[in-house]
């Protein structure tokens, strides 16, 4: 009897033996995690070394074990063992070494059934959602492709990655799959959930100037400025450049205004952007205007509608600016039978004059510039040219209206012509050598509007018929 016992020990401690050879040769310093199948089988004599016992081989000695999320395992006569992170040999060294201090022989055999694979999920309003084998590396971008298509239109859905039960990232459909997405790139990790969800609705109600007034049904999470941009688009004159800024937000929530700004900011996120909530109301109305119109050396000569109490030179901007050829040194209102000069140049002595308030029915001429000079001779750009309201010009600034002299022209020779009082001609030298050499300010003098700079002679047109062409340049009979 006691040399069957012998053999049966010997056979079984060979067979197990076998066993865990072809574990660890399966997996090599392997170690085990949450999920992981192991086998132990106990090898037990009891008594004592003067009274062996046969060998004990019961049901509850060879176990078929899943490694908990606690990483212990709770096995008979040792109690809890720790396994996570070690490799089976580890834990068979330990679970032996423990079991021979309570018996005469022991020994516990531990074999790696099974390994847990890495897996994340996909849920929601896909084709083909549920649980995936993860493989290292694996992108969200790759990820979504497992999922097949989606049950609705993308964009009526919300798309979000879960890690360890916490939102990860939000992301849009359409978008994550661009190669140039980084959201796209994000790796997943072991028990990653993409969720993709239909997006909540929630109602608010606009008014004014929108495509559709009334309630408006928007997905959970939408701002001010993306109502603004996408449902209720003001339908204004593409004619008015600056009809946004006379058209106003409010935003109102609980009978509480929370935001009141122009279309022009909140379009373009100036104004604070506000997430909308169930029941709010949103009006989108033009503002208190006053028509006036706006004539004369201006970008869009015409009628506008400004908003009241805007000043002339709002006015005058609304009609695209001043343009190249206008003075702003003489802008004249006419309000009735009267009209007000201003001057609103950058020089105006009377600021008053540039917040000068403008009224329903006020008409606004610009007048073109009217100070002008004429160069001509061995110049770059022989014509006429206007002088800058802010100018006090001298004959180096003519001179640089008209692109400077020439390489020929004579620096020594250079003339004003000009028209006296009388209606006579006068010819003035002077040597502008001396003042580009010495800066002696008595050969740099100051320039009339209706003179004629001369650089040169002129011997085939004499000084008489010069100045018949410029009185007709500038307009002068």
């Amino acid at each position: 009897m006691k040399m069957k016992s012998i053999k049966r020990f010997l056979v079984l401690l060979i067979a197990l033996s076998l066993c865990v050879a072809i574990a660890q040769n399966e997996s090599p310093g392997y170690r085990l995690k949450p999920g992981d199948v192991v086998r132990v089988r106990y090898l037990l004599r009891a008594g004592t070394l003067n009274e062996p016992n046969s060998i004990i081989v019961g049901d509850n000695l060879d176990m078929r074990l899943e490694v908990p999320p606690t990483g212990d395992l709770v096995l008979p006569y040792v109690g809890a063992v720790g396994a996570v992170g070690r490799t089976v040999e580890e834990v068979e060294s330990e679970l032996s070494a423990r079991l021979r201090e309570r018996f005469r022989l022991a020994e516990a055999f531990v074999v790696l059934e099974s390994v847990r694979r890495d897996t994340f999920s996909i849920i929601g309003e896909v084709s083909r959602g549920g649980q995936f084998e993860l493989i290292p590396g694996t992108t969200l971008r790759q990820a979504l492709a497992l999922g097949g298509e989606t049950t609705r239109r993308p964009e009526l859905l919300r798309a979000a990655l879960f890690r360890q039960g916490k939102p990860r990232l939000e992301f849009d459909l359409y978008e994550v799959q661009a190669a140039d997405n980084t959201l796209g790139d994000e790796v997943l990790q072991p028990g990653d959930v993409i969720s993709i969800q239909t997006k909540r609705q929630m109602r608010v109600w606009a008014s004014g100037l929108t495509r559709v007034p009334g309630e408006v049904a928007v997905e959970q999470g939408t701002t001010l400025r993306q109502l603004v941009a996408n449902v209720s688009v003001p339908q204004i004159s593409l004619d008015d450049l600056h009809a946004e800024e006379r058209v106003e937000v409010t935003l109102q929530r609980s009978g509480r205004t929370l935001l009141l700004a122009t279309l022009r900011d909140v379009r373009a996120g100036v104004a604070r952007d506000i997430e909308l909530q169930d029941g709010d109301y949103v009006a989108i109305a033009p503002e208190e205007t006053d028509r006036v119109w706006v004539f004369g050396a201006v970008g869009r000569p015409g009628q506008y509608n400004v908003p009241t109490g805007s000043n002339v030179l709002q006015a005058i901007a609304a009609a695209a600016g001043a343009d190249a050829t206008a003075t702003l040194k003489i802008v004249e209102v006419l309000r009735g039978e009267q009209a007000r000069p201003l001057d609103i140049s950058a020089t105006s002595p009377s600021p008053d004059d540039k917040r000068f308030p403008v009224q329903e029915g006020d008409i606004i001429y610009v007048r073109p510039n009217a100070r002008r000079v004429v160069v001509l001779g061995e110049v770059n750009s022989p014509g006429l040219h206007m002088l800058p309201d802010d100018m006090q010009p001298r004959i180096s600034d003519a001179l640089a209206l008209a692109g400077g002299m020439t390489r020929r022209g004579p620096a020594t020779r250079v003339s004003i012509v000009r028209v006296q009082p009388n209606g006579e001609v006068a010819r003035i030298p002077v040597d502008f050598s001396r003042y580009l050499k010495n800066a002696e300010a008595q050969f740099n003098p100051e320039v009339l509007p209706g003179d004629v700079v001369m650089v040169g002679e002129t011997p085939r047109i004499d000084i008489q018929t010069i100045i018949s062409l410029t009185l007709g340049l500038l307009g002068i009979r």
